[in-house]
């Protein structure tokens, strides 16, 4: 007699086809939602950083002058003393000082402390509410705050091309996910006074993903007159 057999099931190469496929399926579907969630992310530390620029001008409504940077070893979100003056702005990088500013956080949705940096001419404890820092405040020589498109050739050169900013009060800026070894992400971090603030690009040897904010003289001025501190 004569037994015929059904197949059932699937052979070792058939489920093989099947894990690739379903493997490619998975992996087309987890890099756009990889994707959407940083860009979520993005979204969100570009609000956390308005929020500060706008917690720097409250501050200098009440105070007369900017805070400075938060420098302690580790970070306790408390200004510590900077230098002041026209002309004194190198030490003044650090963290941004979010206790101080009475902030919910100092940190960007990845965990990492935004950085802050400000002109001396803004800073000086001598200014309060009534006597705050002069409607012709602004840094001079080495108290300049500048943003370019990319890394200067000269920080110091008045008219290097480029530039976005030009002598501002204060930069906000974040690294963001990853801290690349590109030259313009390295502007941002090398505690000088000179920033950068480019496209999104992931290009090899050109990777930039660091956001930053300033504070417009022109802003913090007309609101400080507005709130009636500056005459």
């Amino acid at each position: 007699m004569n037994h015929s057999f059904a197949h059932k099931g699937f052979t070792l190469i058939e489920m093989s086809i099947v894990l690739v496929i379903v493997a490619l399926l998975v992996g087309g579907l987890l890099a756009p939602l990889s994707t959407r969630k940083e860009q979520e992310r993005r979204t969100e530390n570009v609000a956390l950083m308005e929020q500060a620029r706008a917690a720097l001008i409250g501050f200098a409504i009440v105070n007369g002058r900017l805070p400075c940077p938060d420098t302690d070893t580790p970070l306790d979100g408390l200004e510590n003393a900077c230098a002041s003056g026209y002309t004194s702005l190198d030490a003044n990088t650090g963290a941004l000082p979010w206790v101080t500013l009475e902030l919910d956080t100092g940190l960007d949705p990845w965990g990492f402390p935004i950085g802050y940096a400000v002109n001396g001419a803004f800073t000086s404890t001598t200014f309060t509410a009534s006597n705050p820092f002069p409607l012709t405040a602004e840094g001079s020589s080495t108290g300049i705050l500048r943003v370019f498109l990319t890394r200067p050739a000269n920080c110091a050169d008045d008219a290097e091309l480029g530039t976005v900013a030009e002598n501002v009060p204060a930069v906000l800026w974040s690294g963001s996910k990853t801290a690349y070894a590109s030259t313009d992400e390295a502007e941002n971090t090398n505690s000088d006074r000179c920033f950068v603030d480019k496209p999104y690009n992931t290009t090899n040897t050109n990777e930039f993903d660091d956001q930053l904010l300033w504070l417009s003289p022109n802003i913090l001025f007309n609101r400080m007159v507005s709130a009636g501190v500056l005459p």
